[in-house]
């Protein structure tokens, strides 16, 4: 996102974004899925399209592999994002580790191609912070 007023920001990693369903999901028995797999499927969401920069992101990416997908939002906030597909029975795009979650409730498979997702830090411009100096110069040696 682009900081505004007295906010400075960077991107400090990147996290590969994978697809979690529940465990009797079609695509649950795949070991990797395409972004075109999920054609098809409704996908969970933890806020409304043009108020998160995140659901404007996963959305984006399925516009840019030519489909609109159908999403539902998540009323259950606060609940981690692999626990979507079981309180909205829809796929949800996560960063969590490929395998079982939830008990085996769960399935989180690899979406390849890889999708990466921006990890930013905000702060406001005139604060000092030794912490945040140190994420920033480990990522960008890293780049």
């Amino acid at each position: 996102m682009a900081p505004v007023g007295d906010l400075s920001g960077a991107v400090v990693a990147y996290h590969r974004v994978r697809v979690a369903v529940s465990a009797g999901h079609p695509l649950a028995d795949l070991g990797e899925v395409d972004i075109n797999d999920l054609r098809g499927h409704q996908l969970a969401l933890w806020a409304p399209p043009g108020s998160s920069y995140h659901s404007d992101f996963l959305l984006g990416a399925c516009r840019r592999a030519g489909f609109e997908p159908d999403y539902v939002v998540s009323r259950v906030q606060g609940a981690a994002t692999v626990a979507a597909p079981l309180t909205t029975g829809a796929v949800a795009l996560v960063t969590a580790d490929a395998g079982p979650v939830m008990a085996g409730r769960v399935v989180v498979i690899d979406l390849n191609p890889p999708l990466l997702v921006p990890v930013q830090a905000l702060w406001q411009r005139h604060t000092i912070s030794e912490i945040r100096d140190t994420l920033i110069r480990a990522h960008t040696q890293q780049a």
